[in-house]
């Protein structure tokens, strides 16, 4: 059973400011922990799944590669388990469930399996003229800005830690608002590989770079440093910080998790979500769905 330790670096190594000292509340420090002290779970690092399958008598075979450091195979293993909980993240879960629908090793999964995935309306914006920023900082963001009652959509800002190739006196964000959750995910037997399909050019898709923009130029007006008004540099979309949705409640699974037409199958990530968590980093809703679902399964 592994132990999580301080992250070492090499002394030429730039420092990474999100684990220099330590103050990231990374999974190694709650959940990962409280599990492997529990005396009931082991986590196998560098291993990784690679196919779902059912098995007679309500079982479940996880395949998964044993593999080293530099990504190369080691050996291939199989666990069998009566209950079997997804919490790859939204992309590591419905890929999964999706290529084992399209294999058959998963038949029963229903027509909502890889679909209503969206990027929670993410968005890359930065802001020019803020004064002296000091760019060589990094980490998690500590504020948010939220404009709620913003006429395009609601959104919110948070100024996002950057530490290579920055300008200084520019304020780099992620902002997060709403998107359509028209995502999907597709297996393609040529390659045994699944891939997300989603479109980030639609109408209904750049309200949140309008959104965002709107928010930023409300800034921009209202804040003036050393007599200059900040100006908005760029918004950009095409990415996601946050990916929800493949698995979603009430559509795939059940209200507390549970995969429709399989018993002992459960999902406990985003996959859980439908593409979006109200403008808000979803880590709190994932996690607060993730125990609301135990909750209701232990039961």
């Amino acid at each position: 059973m592994p132990s999580f330790k301080k992250r070492e670096r090499s002394p030429e190594a730039k420092p990474d400011p999100y684990f220099a000292i330590g103050f990231k509340n990374s999974l190694d420090k709650n959940y990962l922990r409280w599990a492997e002290e529990s005396g009931c779970v082991d986590v196998l690092t560098l291993h990784v799944v690679t196919d779902i399958q059912e098995l007679p008598g309500h079982r479940y075979a996880v395949i998964c590669h044993q593999i080293d450091t530099g990504g190369n195979v080691l050996k291939t293993k199989t666990f069998v388990t009566k209950r079997l909980f997804l919490g790859a993240g939204s992309l590591g879960t419905s890929k999964l469930l999706v290529k084992a629908k399209a294999k058959g090793t998963l038949s029963r999964l229903n027509d909502a399996v890889g679909k209503y995935w969206a990027s929670d309306g993410d968005t890359f914006p930065i802001r020019g003229g803020s004064g002296h920023t000091n760019p060589s900082q990094g980490g998690p963001g500590a504020t948010v800005i939220e404009d709620h009652d913003n006429p395009i959509a609601p959104t919110a800002l948070v100024p996002a830690g950057q530490w290579n190739e920055t300008i200084d006196g520019r304020t780099y964000y992620i902002g997060v608002g709403f998107s359509p959750t028209s995502g999907y995910f597709a297996y393609d037997g040529a390659t045994d590989t699944v891939k997300l399909n989603y479109d980030f050019t639609t109408a209904q898709a750049m309200k949140s770079q309008q959104a965002t923009m709107r928010t930023c130029e409300r800034l921009n007006t209202a804040n003036t440093v050393d007599g200059n008004t900040p100006f908005t540099v760029a918004v950009g979309v095409g990415a996601s910080a946050h990916p929800l949705g493949g698995a979603t409640l009430g559509a795939a699974c059940d209200l507390y998790g549970r995969v429709k037409n399989y018993r002992g199958l459960y999902v406990t990530d985003g996959a859980l979500v439908p593409g979006n968590a109200g403008a808000v980093n979803p880590s709190f809703t994932i996690a607060a769905l993730a125990e609301r679902c135990m909750d209701g399964i232990l039961d």
